[in-house]
């Protein structure tokens, strides 16, 4: 499952995504933020925006809230978030897609993804959580 950080991407003026960095975004996410998983997003076509009230999507920005978020998955708890208070960097895994790793350096643009599995969902997460 690709994932970035909420500030990395962003749609530019001709509807186009961008990465943020490059059309003078910010530098990543705050450590207090970057442990969050509300701040990151999966890297597909939204699904669940759609879903959401016109209220909710009334606090939304357009160019930066166009990711569905971690944290609105289910089921709840799929993903586990670690921060090395060391090196701020985050370390973000999937409990239902084992071997999907992501990490962000909290204060800069630097970010990934990686999957190392073998393309088999845990059918068992009901009972990890």
């Amino acid at each position: 499952m690709e994932c970035a950080p909420r500030c990395a991407h962003r749609v530019c003026f001709a509807h186009i995504l961008c990465w943020h960095a490059e059309a003078g975004g910010s530098a990543g996410l705050a450590a207090s933020e970057a442990a969050s998983l509300a701040s990151y997003g999966h890297l597909r076509r939204a699904e669940a925006l759609q879903r959401k009230s016109l209220l909710e999507r009334e606090h939304l920005s357009k160019t930066l809230d166009f990711l569905d978020p971690l944290s609105d998955d289910i089921p709840r708890g799929a993903w586990s978030i670690r921060r090395d208070a060391t090196s701020n960097v985050v370390t973000i895994r999937s409990l239902q897609w084992p071997g999907s790793y992501a990490y962000h350096v909290a204060g800069t643009p630097n970010f990934g993804y990686a999957y190392f599995g073998f393309g088999e969902k845990n059918s068992d997460i009901g009972f990890a959580l």
